[in-house]
């Protein structure tokens, strides 16, 4: 209590009389959630913590979460997060996700709400943060890789840039991820396996039955791709037998 400024202080006896405070820096809102916090005031904190989301950018992102998570602003947290998996691959060229610890970049990347443009973009994001400091941080790299949903990487960027990386070269468990992911490609069976797209790389599809699908064998079903403006058609399995014991 000792370090509030007057300022700081003047405000919160505001909002207990009144029950509101015009709040109208980012430093501001930043003194008074440490005192809110301290002072059990939710509200308050609450109050303070839009301020703060109302300013979001790049360059401070990083640094508002991990502000927002140690002085439980719910609200606050929340709002950091829609940003940053927003723009994640921006984010993650930042001074501030790059000195970020191995945990907390697993954290981010094993998320599904991640906006990337490729899976592969999630692999050079890993290279990029063990690059800053190869020596120190190569002892996580298969602990990261692991988070990499590498059925949905190109074949060609799996041979060409994955195969051919020394992180990956030197760890069996990670050559053995690959191996079992191309193995998985060239069989064509990806729609069998357990491990879902980002969300930001589904492929959002509207299936047409024909009305007397369920008594016909052999019927067609057409699929339309409305990011791709394609359609395209399929044969329906044959029905199963009805039979009775």
């Amino acid at each position: 209590m000792e370090m509030l400024t007057e300022l700081c202080l003047g405000k919160i006896l505001e909002f207990i009389y009144t029950g509101n405070v015009q709040i109208s820096t980012e430093d501001e809102a930043h003194e008074i959630i440490t005192a809110a916090d301290y002072l059990v005031l939710p509200r308050l904190k609450a109050l303070a913590g839009r301020v703060l989301a109302r300013n979001l950018d790049s360059s401070k992102a990083m640094l508002t979460y991990q502000f927002a998570e140690r002085f439980r602003c719910e609200e606050l947290i929340f709002a950091t997060k829609m940003f940053i998996y927003s723009n994640f691959t921006t984010l993650a060229k930042t001074e501030e996700f790059l000195n970020l610890s191995s945990e907390e970049v697993q954290m981010w990347i094993s998320s599904d709400e991640i906006n990337v443009s490729a899976e592969e973009d999630v692999f050079k994001i890993i290279l990029t943060w063990i690059n800053l400091a190869k020596s120190e941080r190569k002892k996580y790299f298969p602990k990261l890789f692991s988070e990499v949903r590498l059925v949905y990487v190109s074949r060609d960027f799996l041979q060409n840039d994955i195969v051919t990386n020394d992180l990956v070269n030197d760890n069996e468990g990670c050559m053995d991820l690959v191996k079992d992911a191309m193995k998985l490609i060239d069989s064509g069976i990806l729609h069998f396996f357990g491990t879902k797209p980002r969300k930001s790389l589904e492929t959002s599809v509207i299936v047409f039955y024909p009305k007397d699908c369920c008594s016909q064998n052999n019927q067609s079903a057409v699929c339309y791709f409305p990011q791709e403006d394609k359609w395209s058609s399929f044969t329906l399995p044959p029905a199963p037998l009805n039979v009775e014991g």
